[in-house]
């Protein structure tokens, strides 16, 4: 607070508070006279403790000069004037030391306690006024003790101070918060606008006295209420001071609110009930102030506790994504280190593969007993090695996120004969009991099969290594089960050597085993568990072991496995020996109809359905199928094969199709997929096909199905008599070397050692018939042996849809003719590209897989067509380059009619030559032909 110190700027404002004083004496005089009810310094009191509480005891003197120029105006005598001046300034004085000598008063009155001192201070300042003129009186200084009594002194002094030093305090502060909006500004004015009116007719009688002086007078309290819960401290102490004013014009006028009240109490009552009304109005106004102010304090902190929690959050997100992108370093490094294992496998499994074919041939010539040992000795090595490569293929592939598992439907008994073909004789030749418990198991299960028949061998496997004595059991039950699915755990016990808990702890781990003592005694590379570990996760179980030393183990492990049914594919193990006779003997001359749009396809699905007699219609797209059931002749089709995915209209839509033609209505649709997943067989169902058949085909499972839907052998629609189009096989063609039955024995032995290619299950699809089966793989190098260059060019154009289509009928058409390792590739090329997006293709693995392709097709063509360059017609080439030059674009036609035989004579430089071809670039075509020549002859 600020004492005596002075400065220029200050004297209009000690001039101007020295003026309030004798204008409120004027205002008393022009209103009242001289000898008054109201006394000028009962105001003027809360004027001044106001601005010397604001601006300090400096303000004194000017409260001295004020207080005496207005007693002078007023007409007391010097000394009156003098002593009430002096007076005046001590209780000033004396008031506001009181105030702040316990510190924590508040001038702005934002809390209840501070407007409580001033009510004290109201009523203490005009109480020891009063006494102090009434000593005065005592004395016999009438002259000094004024014109009022002791009860009018007291509330006069205490509605000063009460009413007008909050309204100062309050006030000097604009309140902007009623200025806001125009809603808040006309809800202002209404308030103020009708306590003024109310004041009008309370205490200047504009109405009559029918609701009587009292009933008129709470209504004040209503209203004052009202500004104070709307408008806060500024409108409580604004609508109390105009109550104030109007309650004083109205003494003045004499109206009959007062006319009593003047006459008995020089308006002593009016003095206390203003009081009244002062005190609710700004306790009021104060306490919910107080309460806004709490509240907003409050969302202003809770406001900082949400930006340090937004703060917060932002750091976190700032640490997640720097931990994420440390996860995704670590898993990029170890994908590389995932496919750069893949890669190496697959690299080292082709000389393993020679190694092992030139070690079985070998063995079939005359050796001697010690080099027959020898021999034996580098077959059974590289077939363990072969098996740790493909080991680590395996897990390579799982940890790169490159293994995919299949939903197929299965039989659990034919996955049980599988697995026992594979490990029954080890078993047997070391005397142990092999025994099964499947029971507890559904006949029909839906998942990966070949998965988990590996894991199950590997337990096995390894159960037969560490048993010398006893049995072996393998046993399944379910473990829980839902509406979808079943949660089966299989278990795998032996009589071996058992394991301690700290060999246990070691187990399903890559390269790790009990402990080197049972690498060095039993082998192994430690991988097989590891394997299994991570394939059970990804069918969605876990892995396990219980076992004591001496005391054998169980091997344990949990699946989730879908519920199967019984289609062709699971019935056809049983059911197919029969199947074949019976539709043999029963539907000869059946009239079907096979939608295929690839030419082996075609060529294998017509073998073997003529080969049984039946009649079969070929459709080379959906649209034509659908045309062929609407314009078949009489009888129609008995039953429809469908491809899935075709050019044009696919199977799906061309089997809606059928379905609602007249006579396709009941017609059986059987789909043939190479996707057999679990869409693909709602898709099926949904389009209203009756079954399917996974590619690539299987002759018994095809038998079977088509047993299970032809209809009876007396009902059956039968074909014309008319025979029906030759097979593509029967079309007349040159002699193939199958016809010399030596040759073709040379040719198969050359073919088995192609990695990847599984010659004894490729003969039965053609039922042992060598000379088809070979005439299959040429027809398969001259329709898809430059799919990898038309797939580039698709892909560089954009055209997703055809890259798709070249993968899709690659893939199928190596998987029927059983070159399993070409069909996973391009399934890999397929499956990446249906899943493409922007920045998504991973441009080094798919390089890969058509590299890999290419030198698939390389070894084929080499097999198949050694002697191409010697053989080919040198007008064929010069045929070639004259339509090349000549710009003709036959030139196209002719390449492609002769692709086998060029590719073998030009070297791998003819893919190039393919693509120039296939894009029309001729004069780039030609430069590469002629060079691809000259490199033949010289070569």
């Amino acid at each position: 607070m600020q004492t005596f110190t002075y400065r220029a700027t200050d004297l209009p404002k000690l001039i101007g508070f020295a003026a309030i004083y004798p204008l409120l004496a004027q205002g008393v005089i022009l209103l009242f006279g001289g000898n008054s009810i109201v006394g000028f310094m009962w105001p003027a009191t809360g004027v001044g403790l106001a601005v010397v509480l604001l601006g300090g005891y400096r303000y004194l003197p000017a409260a001295f000069v004020g207080t005496l120029l207005g007693y002078l105006l007023l007409g007391s005598s010097l000394t009156f004037s003098l002593i009430v001046a002096l007076r005046h300034v001590l209780t000033l004085t004396l008031s506001v030391w009181l105030l702040l000598r316990e510190g924590g008063f508040d001038p702005d009155l934002r809390k209840l306690g501070d407007y409580l001192r001033i009510l004290i201070l109201g009523f203490g300042f005009s109480l020891i006024t009063a006494l102090i003129m009434q000593a005065l009186a005592a004395l016999d200084l009438q002259a000094l003790g004024g014109y009022f009594n002791f009860k009018q002194r007291v509330a006069g002094n205490a509605m000063g101070v009460i009413i007008v030093m909050p309204f100062v305090l309050v006030w000097r502060h604009w309140p902007r918060e009623w200025l806001v909006t125009w809603r808040t500004t006309l809800e202002t004015l209404l308030i103020l606008g009708l306590t003024f009116l109310v004041g009008q007719v309370v205490f200047l009688s504009w109405l009559n006295d029918s609701l009587g002086q009292i009933a008129r007078g709470y209504w004040l309290f209503l209203f004052v209420t009202w500004a104070a819960v709307r408008l806060g401290p500024h409108g409580a102490v604004l609508t109390i001071l105009m109550m104030a004013i109007q309650g004083v014009v109205g003494a003045k006028l004499g109206v009959d609110f007062f006319s009593n009240d003047i006459a008995k109490t020089g308006l002593s009552n009016y003095f206390y009930y203003t009081l009244c009304l002062s005190a609710v109005g700004m306790a009021l106004a104060i306490y919910l102030s107080q309460k806004k102010q709490a509240t907003q304090e409050l969302e202003k902190y809770q406001g900082h506790l949400e930006g340090l929690v937004e703060e917060r959050t932002q750091q976190i997100e700032v640490m997640n994504v720097a931990l994420q992108q440390r996860a995704e370093e670590a898993e990029a490094a170890n994908r590389a280190k995932s496919e750069f294992l893949a890669k190496m496998s697959h690299e080292i499994r082709t000389p393993i593969n020679s190694i092992l074919g030139m070690a079985h041939l070998v063995g079939r010539t005359e050796l001697t007993a010690q080099q027959r040992q020898q021999i034996e000795t580098i077959h059974l090595s590289g077939k363990h090695l072969l098996s740790i490569i493909n080991d680590i293929l395996d897990i390579s592939k799982i940890e790169a996120g490159k293994l995919t598992l299949e939903a197929r439907n299965f039989s659990v008994a034919g996955m049980i004969r599988a697995i026992l073909a594979v490990t029954g004789e080890s078993a047997r030749a070391k005397g142990l009991t092999l025994q099964v418990s499947m029971s507890a198991l559904p006949p029909f299960l839906v998942g990966d099969a070949n998965r988990l028949g590996q894991i199950l061998v590997n337990y096995l496997g390894n159960a037969v290594k560490f048993t010398s004595q006893g049995s072996i059991t393998l046993a399944a039950r379910i473990e829980a089960e839902t509406t979808d699915d079943l949660l089966i755990r299989f278990e795998v016990t032996d009589s071996g050597i058992g394991m301690t808990p700290e060999q246990q702890a070691r187990l399903f781990q890559s390269f790790e085993q009990a402990d080197n003592s049972t690498a060095r005694q039993y082998g192994g590379a430690g991988l097989g568990l590891a394997i299994n570990k991570r394939l059970a996760e990804l069918m969605g179980g876990r892995v396990g072991v219980e076992s004591q030393p001496g005391q054998g183990s169980t091997f344990w492990l949990t699946v989730r496995l879908g519920r199967g049914v019984a289609t062709a594919a699971t019935t056809s193990a049983t059911a197919a020996p029969q199947a074949e006779d019976t539709l043999r003997r029963d539907y000869g001359g059946t009239r079907l109809l096979l939608a295929e749009d690839d030419v082996i396809n075609q060529a294998v699905a017509l073998g073997l359905l003529r080969d049984v007699g039946f009649s079969v219609d070929l459709a080379e797209d959906g649209g034509q199928a659908v045309a062929m059931v609407t314009n078949a002749s009489t009888g129609g089709y008995a039953l429809i094969l469908m491809d899935m995915q075709m050019p044009g209209m696919d199977g799906v839509e061309a089997a809606r199709r059928i379905r609602a033609l007249p006579q396709g209505g009941t017609i059986p649709i059987i789909a043939l997929t190479a996707n057999a997943f679990a869409d693909d067989r709602e898709r099926c169902f949904a389009a209203g096909m009756n079954d399917f058949i996974a590619k690539p085909i299987d002759p018994e499972i095809v038998f079977a199905c088509l047993l299970k839907w032809l209809p009876a052998p007396f009902s059956r629609p039968m074909a014309p008599m008319a025979p029906s189009a030759p097979a593509p096989e029967a079309v007349a063609r040159p002699a193939m070397p199958g016809a010399n039955a030596t040759a073709d024995a040379a040719l198969l032995a050359h073919l088995r050692q192609l990695p990847g290619l599984d010659v004894a299950r490729g003969l039965d699809v053609v039922r042992g018939n060598v000379g088809r089966y070979l005439d299959f793989l040429r027809r398969f190098l001259s329709a898809h042996a430059i799919d990898m260059e038309k797939l580039a060019t698709a892909i560089a154009a954009g055209d997703q849809d055809t890259a798709v289509r070249l993968a899709h009928s690659l893939k199928g058409a190596a998987a029927t003719l059983r070159m399993d390792r070409l069909a996973d590739e391009a399934k890999n090329i397929e499956l990446a590209l249906r899943a493409l997006t922007a920045n998504t293709l991973n441009q080094a693995t798919l390089d890969t897989d058509i590299a890999a392709i290419r030198q698939k097709f390389t070894a084929l063509t080499k097999v198949l067509a050694p002697q191409a360059e010697a053989t080919l017609p040198a007008e064929l080439l010069d045929t070639l380059e004259a339509r090349l030059v000549e710009r003709d674009a036959t030139a196209a036609i002719l390449f492609k009619e002769h692709a086998t035989p060029l590719r073998a004579a030009l070297g791998p430089g003819c893919s190039e030559l393919a693509i120039l071809i296939g894009q029309f670039d001729f004069n780039s075509a030609l430069v590469t032909l002629r060079t691809l020549r000259q490199a033949a002859r010289q070569g």
